[in-house]
């Protein structure tokens, strides 16, 4: 199941492949999501932190 949230199923999708309801999907899943969540701001301000913006009066 963590392996479909993982790759972007929606959680009725998953209910409906293994037979378990959406909200019991949902709850079993809701650590995956929160992680994933997690990565992907640690990931945005990675990639914003390498961006350097010139200083005052500075040019590349």
């Amino acid at each position: 199941m963590i392996r479909l949230r993982t790759a972007g199923h929606s959680a009725l999708l998953i209910s409906d492949t293994i037979g378990m309801s959406p909200e019991m999907v949902g709850r079993y899943s809701r650590q995956q999501d929160k992680t994933e969540s997690a990565l992907a701001v640690l990931k945005e301000m990675h990639e914003r932190a390498a961006v350097k913006l010139p200083q005052n009066g500075q040019q590349k």
